[in-house]
């Protein structure tokens, strides 16, 4: 991390350790670097995590909610394809 720090890819793994380890807080801190370069689904689904586990349920569903739009609008951009045979 220290020779690419930009990363957020790295940042949003560092992220994960931290939560599996049970330091929320600090996973927080590690998805908003992941924020800085964009939002995907991921990053919402992970901070709705964080947020629930610290008790700040509000902003855990909202979390969830932007994580679940940001896949809605990706779904509504892809076409329809019957399934192949």
């Amino acid at each position: 991390m220290e020779s690419q720090p930009d990363v957020a890819d790295y940042w949003y793994t560092l992220a994960m350790v931290q939560d599996r380890n049970g330091d929320w807080h600090v996973g927080m801190a590690s998805l908003e670097r992941v924020k800085e370069g964009g939002f995907d689904a991921n990053d919402g689904f992970l901070s709705a995590m964080d947020l629930l586990q610290l008790k700040r349920r509000e902003e855990a569903r909202a979390a969830l909610r932007k994580g679940v739009q940001w896949m809605d609008e990706r779904i509504a951009l892809t076409p329809m394809r019957p399934p192949e045979r």
